[in-house]
């Protein structure tokens, strides 16, 4: 029995050796993955910001009369007006946030302007680093985020 005993010796190290290399596998890809939510959450917070700021360019027309007297009034969105603000601060979130200092990469920004509602949308990647380890393919990963807001009179 002792002899069978000897030719065991040193399995502990294996099993251990083995059982930590994927668990710094997990830790990494944990890391990885963390890095794309946080980012993506960046995203969308600048895109929420550039919504709400285009829609904030309202304005109110107000006809009166010759007394006076207001007659008329209509709240206005002027497309070109929303639509310039709103990439002004989508772009300065992106900026203040670091995101391109960060590898974040944005391949697309569009705000659409419909009525009083003002649409955001950025599209970008995150660079990984344990992922391309098993591809190209996953080098970067996509994402795209949308927001929107409408003023309601």
């Amino acid at each position: 029995m002792k002899a069978r005993l000897k030719g065991e010796r040193g399995n502990v190290v294996v099993v251990v050796a083995a059982a930590m290399s994927v668990f710094m596998l997990l830790a990494a890809l944990v890391l990885d993955f963390g890095r794309v939510w946080l980012h993506a959450s960046h995203l969308q917070a600048a895109a929420d910001a550039a919504a709400l700021a285009g829609a904030g360019t309202v304005s109110v027309r107000v006809e009166v009369d010759r007394d006076g007297n207001i007659y008329s009034q209509t709240i206005i969105l002027d497309p070109d007006t929303s639509r310039a603000e709103a990439l002004e601060v989508l772009n300065r979130n992106i900026q203040a946030m670091g995101l391109g200092d960060l590898g974040v990469v944005v391949t697309d920004k569009e705000v659409t302007v419909s009525g009083l509602r003002v649409s955001v949308g950025v599209r970008g990647t995150v660079p990984m680093y344990v992922l391309p380890a098993f591809g190209e393919s996953y080098a970067t990963l996509p994402m795209r985020k949308m927001a929107a807001a409408e003023f309601i009179p």
